[in-house]
């Protein structure tokens, strides 16, 4: 059975309405036009309101640019008395079906909620082989789950883990289609060459739709435009500006939604991800939350070299395809910056790489458009995959015990502590590190070993294996390498830097009189000692682990 979407009765087909500040309906979320002078003003509003893209105004002397308001901060929004447009998008008739057979035999239309779920239950069921399904969260706010497809073939290697997912902006469901059907394709065509190295060599995860409450906001068996669909979830809360912000601040509410979804990015650690979003057509790199020009990703070479290649793919089949701007591939920041997006988060917080893929302008994908689109970006998506097994890859372990070992893997004059652009082992003490072709020293550090460094050569699409065996500390060594403190000959200042926290540092006269008590949360801590008088003084650093005493002379 098919069913037509039901359409608000103020929607026209064929046109997209624009209300005066007059004439102001009242809907859940709004799309609002507004024309700024510079970017400056872009980004005023942008600390407040999501924006949804930017144009060049009419008269090519400022930027006309579309903002999401949640329905509770329109008020807010009205009070500043900027001339606005209240746009509502142009709402063609939508298929849906409720037929998981209908959507796997002509791929023509969209799923129902019920059919959704059903069409996951069947790729688990009939290529159980290699599929199975896992819960990112069990109930929204409106009692929807939000599960999530495994395709891994098994065999007991540690592959790269490469996530995609789609529709964190519920009304944005084109990539939702895309990633049901690339689904489909990877678990129907097994004999295609590309599929067959997925399944060899990649850890594949699929989430089609991140926001299930906004993107049935009108209710299970209805879907399109906002406010049919809206971007926001149940409370009217953009998902995609709610994950922890880069050096954010402490305090910040969370939504179910983004809490599943921080769980399991720091249960899995993926490799690669990709969020696919709807309403341009650009490939978006970190960091949103800067310009480039203050802030550089180290890895900016591999990001636009893996942007680019996408873009072309799609490009060799429609040459005007991913074209918002000019090269196809931004720096997010670059695009427009915001803040608490999820490419940042998953890059900065799990060690990840992660791109935001603007599939389409359109953020609901008519029915006639639904094969040409897959067209054109099935290529680039099986390719997108693949890069997830480059770049340099081994294992960590202990030359005595063979263990295998948690370990930090560096690539010396490359990598930025500060950006977390460094990756981490996995539980199995393998790691992943994506990174462009080139000669770099990579370092291997873990406690408590002696830190390595080797050098590699990385050729383009290819894997380099790199393994560590480090070798443990004495018990002098290791108790040295756990903690230090410098100078001991001071007048301003001490420094503390530590492998092992939490600590403690408490500071005592010569003669044992307790004087100060300083909490120790970062491998890194300055002591200011410029008001105790001229003499010696012992710092104990200690916590469960250790207890070390250091004598500090005062200038």
């Amino acid at each position: 059975m098919r069913i037509n979407a039901l359409l608000f009765p103020f929607l026209i087909f064929g046109m997209t309405m624009v209300y005066g500040q007059h004439d102001v309906p009242t809907l859940p979320e709004y799309y609002v036009d507004v024309t700024v002078k510079d970017h400056t003003e872009i980004q005023k509003l942008s600390i407040d309101y999501s924006i949804d893209r930017i144009l060049p105004s009419e008269d090519n002397e400022g930027f006309q640019v579309r903002l999401w308001i949640p329905n509770q901060l329109f008020p807010k929004f009205d009070s500043l008395q900027l001339p606005y447009s209240i746009v509502l998008e142009n709402n063609k008739f939508v298929e849906i079906t409720d037929s998981y057979f209908h959507l796997l035999t002509y791929w023509d239309s969209y799923p129902t909620y019920s059919a959704y779920l059903q069409t996951l239950s069947y790729f688990a069921e009939a290529h159980g082989d290699i599929c199975s399904i896992d819960t990112i969260l069990k109930n929204t706010l409106r009692g929807r789950m939000i599960p999530v497809l495994r395709i891994h073939n098994n065999n007991g290697e540690r592959k790269p883990s490469v996530f995609l997912s789609s529709a964190i902006h519920g009304d944005e469901v084109t990539g939702y289609y895309l990633m049901l059907r690339l689904a489909n394709f990877i678990l129907s065509q097994r004999d295609n060459p590309k599929v067959q190295q997925i399944i060899e060599h990649i850890d594949l995860w699929i989430c089609p739709l991140e926001n299930p409450d906004g993107t049935y906001y009108s209710g299970d068996h209805t879907l399109g435009a906002s406010p049919i669909s809206t971007r926001g979830n149940a409370h009217q809360v953009d998902l995609n500006r709610n994950f922890p912000k880069i050096f954010g601040m402490e305090g910040e509410t969370y939504e179910p939604e983004t809490e599943a979804f921080m769980e399991f990015f720091e249960k899995h650690r993926f490799t690669l991800s990709a969020a696919i979003h709807g309403g341009a057509e650009l490939v978006n790199y970190p960091w949103d939350s800067y310009k480039s020009f203050l802030m550089e990703h180290p890895d900016r070479d591999w990001w636009v070299m893996v942007g680019t290649r996408f873009v072309t793919n799609c490009q060799n089949i429609y040459p005007q395809h991913m074209s918002t701007v000019p090269s196809g591939v931004v720096a997010g920041g670059d695009w427009y910056v915001v803040f608490g997006s999820r490419q940042d988060y998953v890059t900065h917080y799990q060690y990840g790489r992660e791109f935001t893929i603007e599939i389409s302008e359109s953020k609901v994908l008519p029915s006639e458009s639904m094969h040409t689109l897959w067209g054109i970006t099935k290529e680039a998506f099986l390719d997108f995959i693949l890069e997830g097994d480059r770049g340099i890859t081994g294992q960590v372990y202990d030359s005595v015990s063979l263990q295998m070992v948690n370990a930090t893997i560096f690539i010396e004059n490359h990598d930025e502590s500060l950006q977390n652009s460094f990756v981490l082992t996995n539980d199995a003490g393998q790691y992943f590190r994506l990174i462009a072709p080139g000669t770099y020293e990579v370092t291997c550090t873990a406690s408590p070993y002696k830190p390595m460094t080797k050098t590699v050569t990385v050729a383009e699409n290819e894997t380099t294996i790199l393994d560590f065996d480090l070798a443990p500390l004495s018990v002098t060594e290791y108790k040295n390498s756990i903690c230090q403190v410098y100078p001991t000959f001071a007048d301003q200042t001490v420094t503390v830097e530590l492998t092992v926290l939490p600590a403690t540092c408490q500071l005592f006269t010569i003669d044992g009189t307790l004087i100060s008590t300083h909490p120790l949360h970062d491998t890194k801590t300055t002591l200011h000692i410029a008001d105790l008088a001229a003499g010696t003084y012992l710092a104990v650093i200690k916590n469960e682990q250790f207890r070390k005493v250091f004598k500090i002379v005062n200038r």
